[in-house]
């Protein structure tokens, strides 16, 4: 316990400086993130980070963008057991839910024209999702931003969003979107609901190099998976 002499010493709050950071933290009105992670695959580093988050946040929740198909499963470096087993753990975190991020993450495979093409890539990619159980939502991200109008045109076909680039926010039909408005490279914002967007590891936001920062997210946030927003916030 503090001395009371120290206590007796202290100058009024009213004269205590706080730095803009600690007026953040002491801010008492709730902000609300819905944040979301690219490149969740199995044989990628960067799942750490989302534990240490979960750890500082015990509320933490977040929705990772994953390709259906692991290429190394070509090289038995992967084997489907191994595919499988993974799946296993990632359904039982409840603070984790996935939203599909191509079929294999190959550069170009979404702007492939061919609609008939496009309707097995996509239905392949739910069948995985299906057979393994995630705990998955109809919100479509495409490799690398890229993707066609024909792939636009399917997704939507089949009740999909589109979440598109908040620095190209562009599209070519009248698809839903969902568009992120901070990347977790900068610095945390003040506004009452972010849609917070970063990588799992090895980018200018990915988490391994961003983690300090999403630690100064106030401690009384809320978070929130993207679904969650679609439905309540958008």
């Amino acid at each position: 316990m503090m001395p009371m002499t120290t206590l007796n010493n202290q100058r009024p709050t009213s004269q205590l400086k706080t730095t803009p950071f600690q007026n953040l933290q002491n801010n008492t009105s709730k902000q609300t993130f819905a944040m979301d992670f690219d490149d969740f695959i199995m044989t990628r580093p960067g799942f750490e980070y989302l534990e240490k988050m979960k750890e500082h946040f015990p509320d933490f929740k977040c929705t990772l963008f994953t390709p259906a198909f692991n290429l190394k499963l070509l090289t038995k470096q992967v084997t489907v057991d191994k595919f499988k087993d993974w799946a296993k753990l990632v359904n039982k975190q409840d603070w984790i839910e996935i939203a599909p991020h191509g079929f294999s993450h190959s550069r170009g495979e979404m702007l492939e024209t061919r609609k008939e093409r496009l309707e097995i890539i996509i239905k392949a990619i739910e069948a995985i999702f299906n057979q393994v159980e995630f705990n998955w939502i109809k919100v479509f991200k495409a490799p690398f931003w890229e993707i066609s109008k024909e792939a636009e045109e399917v997704l939507k076909e089949r009740g999909y969003t589109l979440a598109i680039d908040r620095n190209n926010p562009k599209i070519q039909t009248d698809i839903p979107t969902y568009v992120f408005n901070w990347s977790i490279d900068e610095p945390v914002p003040t506004y009452p609901t972010v849609k917070g967007h970063g990588h799992m590891h090895l980018t200018n936001n990915g988490l391994d190099s961003c983690l300090p920062n999403m630690l100064k997210i106030p401690t009384n946030s809320e978070f929130i998976f993207v679904s969650e927003y679609l439905k309540n916030y958008a």
